[in-house]
């Protein structure tokens, strides 16, 4: 039993999906998993800014705490992306994962130039002996969809606030030393320059400290930096945990 998706950031719609996967599993005494993919479609082609909300590994941590006993990462790469539909369906879905159920969104998308829809997707799976479902999208109390696009765009717009509503908790992210107080970012996307209250801690289990930071802005070509006040946790970690909670 599989759910297919990118599950960036692992927001409250994807927690729900999962879920769901997880019951439907447990009633009929079958392993719920995920097909997932690295990196992130939009990143590989459209070579954007800094895009995705989580790495690779703590988003399989979050999928996994949702109940999900089987994680499958597949490199999303020029080759599976010129695959027709019917291909993907046949070599990844049948042949690798031997798919018995497919779980997807009711928008879902795949094979080479996203020709192939759930329509096609299931009449595929009765030639290939396994059952699709579709499900809607999850909506939030104003009734607008849960996506990784509004979380997306509550970061950028600065606004830790309005994406910890969709995610369901703080956003987090794991930032390597560079200098005496400061962090950098990696492959994530980064909020605007700013000042923020942030919880860190040297590992997901530790004990938090609320702090002030300073995100620079890169400017002159410079990477961006966050600036942490001195004192407390981070003084000597190489990496550290950072959830971040509102901008002042």
């Amino acid at each position: 039993m599989i759910a297919i998706g990118n599950f960036d950031g692992l927001h409250l719609g994807h927690q729900q999906m999962l879920r769901a996967v997880v019951t439907e599993a447990e009633r009929s005494d079958r392993t719920p998993g995920v097909l997932t993919f690295h990196p992130h479609p939009r990143q590989t082609f459209a070579r954007t800014s800094p895009f995705a909300l989580s790495s690779t590994r703590a988003k399989l941590d979050l999928i996994q705490a949702e109940g999900i006993r089987a994680a499958f990462l597949q490199r999303f790469n020029r080759r599976i992306c010129a695959m027709s539909p019917d291909t993907f369906v046949a070599e990844v879905l049948a042949r690798q994962l031997r798919a018995s159920q497919v779980f997807v969104g009711e928008d879902f998308h795949f094979g080479h130039k996203r020709a192939g829809d759930v329509g096609l997707l299931s009449r595929l799976g009765e030639a290939f002996g396994f059952t699709v479902t579709a499900m809607a999208a999850f909506r939030d109390p104003t009734g607008a969809p849960y996506s990784s696009t509004r979380v997306r765009d509550a970061l950028r717009d600065g606004d830790p606030r309005s994406a910890a509503a969709l995610l369901g908790r703080s956003w987090r992210t794991t930032m390597k030393r560079h200098g005496a107080h400061q962090f950098r970012f990696g492959h994530l996307l980064r909020p605007p320059a700013g000042i923020y209250r942030v919880e860190v801690r040297a590992a997901p289990t530790g004990p938090a400290l609320t702090k002030t930071a300073w995100l620079s802005g890169g400017e002159g070509g410079g990477e961006p930096l966050l600036t942490l006040g001195s004192g407390g946790v981070g003084e000597r970690q190489s990496t550290l945990i950072v959830d971040w909670l509102d901008r002042l």
